[in-house]
């Protein structure tokens, strides 16, 4: 069983992702801005982050690379509605284990938590 960290500001996907989570056997904790996230981080043994790219307070993709600049390097997971190459390009530098897109498919996001 893992503890998932989502971030996602979307109340309604982030309950849903938590709800798969689980479905899935795992733990989720959640927040809705990078400064909460950042905060479960500190008070929880964090063995995924799953993210979307657009919070309120600045990119899932932003986030991340900061978490890695703080030497916190969880594997991650982004979801998204956005069809950029941009943001898939950057999602892969910051070795994202995957992209998914918004709507998520249960079975996908839980074959992608299983990966780790």
């Amino acid at each position: 069983m893992a503890n998932i960290l989502i971030v996602e500001d979307d109340i309604s996907h982030l309950e849903l992702l938590a709800e798969i989570i689980k479905f899935g056997g795992h733990t989720p904790w959640t927040a809705t801005n990078s400064g909460k996230a950042l905060k479960v981080i500190n008070k929880h043994n964090i063995d995924l982050i799953i993210t979307d790219i657009s919070l309120t307070n600045e990119s899932g993709l932003d986030f991340i690379a900061r978490l890695q600049k703080l030497k916190i390097d969880a594997p991650f997971i982004v979801v998204s509605g956005s069809t950029h190459i941009a943001d898939h390009e950057k999602a892969q530098k910051l070795n994202a284990l995957s992209f998914l897109k918004k709507p998520v498919e249960p079975a996908e996001l839980l074959k992608a938590i299983n990966s780790i």
